[in-house]
């Protein structure tokens, strides 16, 4: 039934005029133990976060929604804390999933760098 809901929102959305931006809210095993995931869990470790089924959910998302012209981005994350090691090769793959259906020319990718201090290291070697 969720996709359901889905559906009609899009629908609804197109019927008004209005654009769509998708996000993976909760991953399936969290990208952080907060509530931004849908739940707080205290006890979650990076190790928790599936990225495989994640890539798939995102993978389906992209194959179901690749024909509403309203859907104008998909975001890979919502407040992920994740290390970087996990996080880049998950988003490399969740792009690449997404750009089999929906092309860049139509379809923004969107990615949280909500806990960027790892990549800032990489990016000034510090």
């Amino acid at each position: 039934a969720g996709l359901r809901l889905v559906d009609d929102a899009v629908r609804w959305a197109e019927e008004a005029g209005l654009t769509v931006f998708l996000q993976l809210h909760g991953a399936p095993g969290g990208q952080s133990g907060a509530q931004t995931t849908g739940f707080e869990n205290k006890s979650w470790t990076a190790a928790s976060f599936n990225a495989s089924a994640s890539v798939e959910i995102l993978r389906k998302l992209a194959q179901r929604y690749a024909a509403a012209q309203n859907v104008i981005a998909l975001g890979l994350l919502n407040e992920p804390e994740l290390p970087v090691d996990t996080l880049l090769p998950f988003y490399e793959e969740a792009i690449r999933a997404i750009r089999e259906h929906m092309p860049a020319s139509r379809v923004a990718v969107v990615i949280n760098l909500f806990s960027e201090r790892g990549l800032l290291a990489i990016a000034t070697d510090a």
